[in-house]
């Protein structure tokens, strides 16, 4: 569109490989290597074997885990896959991709438009099978840090619940943090006072407003996440400055369930949404990106 400039690798877990706003020229998608490097995974390869590129999509878990007879994978069955581009929609304006999952029964499909400074995502998951089957969905967007970048949750939110840290002292709480400051000087929100050779996993386990962001006041810009909660009531927070390969990274990840497992649906089914053999459930997600009155 004229503001946003998106790239997709279909062949490649239908990678969102690129993220670029035409108007400030930010890249907000994370990459390991500088060119990235383009490569085919096999379905038994673990994340860190990956592109280390954009956003993926994990389902149906996120960690590697045992379900149903199943060995799931690491980050799922779908970002080491190939899928299939329609080229029917692609001649109307729109990114459909599709993927029948290599060991549970899911049709997944994906659809991406632009719109101005909005990108559109339409999801369907399609249950092949013959029984109800529950899963675990989450978006896996890599964006970059920039110095100056604040993450953005909604008023509401005053606690996280810690899913795993490194890096910190010892008696830092564990369990849940306060939003946004957990420690004294060590704040959440601004990311250049997270400190160095940190990682973080949080959940916010019931979202009453589906809007996540980042926001640099100082370049007066701003990309956001809104989504329903009454489709996907979490979300996940990943932040990383350097303890995981020198890598800074963070992401925002809306979600059906804060677990990182599909194998934790045995211990919480209450978080988990089941699909009915024969059905199919949809759900969206829209990124916005803005320039803003600089702050």
């Amino acid at each position: 569109s004229e503001a946003v400039e998106l790239t997709v690798a279909p062949g490649m877990g239908a990678k969102i490989t690129s993220i670029k706003s035409l108007r400030s020229g930010r890249e907000w998608m994370w990459r390991a290597f500088d060119p990235p490097r383009y490569f085919h995974n096999r379905l038994e390869d673990g994340f860190a074997q990956s592109p280390l590129i954009g956003v993926d999509e994990c389902i149906p878990s996120i960690g590697a885990c045992a379900w149903q007879g199943r060995q799931i994978p690491d980050h799922g069955e779908a970002w080491s896959q190939a899928w299939e581009l329609d080229e029917e929609a692609w001649s109307r304006g729109a990114i459909l991709t599709r993927l029948d999952l290599p060991l549970s029964p899911f049709r997944f499909e994906r659809s991406i438009r632009l719109e101005g400074e909005d990108i559109q995502l339409d999801y369907r998951l399609s249950n092949r099978g013959r029984s109800a089957e529950v899963y675990l969905w989450a978006i896996h967007p890599l964006f970059t840090i920039e110095p100056g970048d604040r993450i953005e949750l909604p008023g509401g939110v005053r606690s996280l619940r810690l899913g795993a840290a490194g890096g910190f002292p010892a008696e830092m709480p564990t369990g849940s943090w306060s939003w946004p400051e957990p420690a004294p000087g060590l704040r959440l929100d601004e990311l250049d006072r997270f400190g160095d050779g940190r990682c973080a996993k949080l959940f916010v386990d019931a979202v009453e407003d589906g809007f996540a962001g980042v926001y640099n006041p100082a370049r007066g810009e701003r990309l956001s996440l809104h989504w329903d909660p009454a489709e996907n009531p979490a979300l996940g927070i990943w932040i990383c400055t350097g303890i995981w390969n020198g890598y800074y990274q963070m992401a925002l990840e809306p979600t059906n369930a804060g677990a990182e497992a599909l194998a934790e649906a045995e211990e919480r089914p209450d978080a988990f949404r089941a699909v009915p053999a024969g059905a199919a459930v949809r759900w969206q997600l829209r990124l916005r990106l803005e320039q803003v009155e600089r702050g």
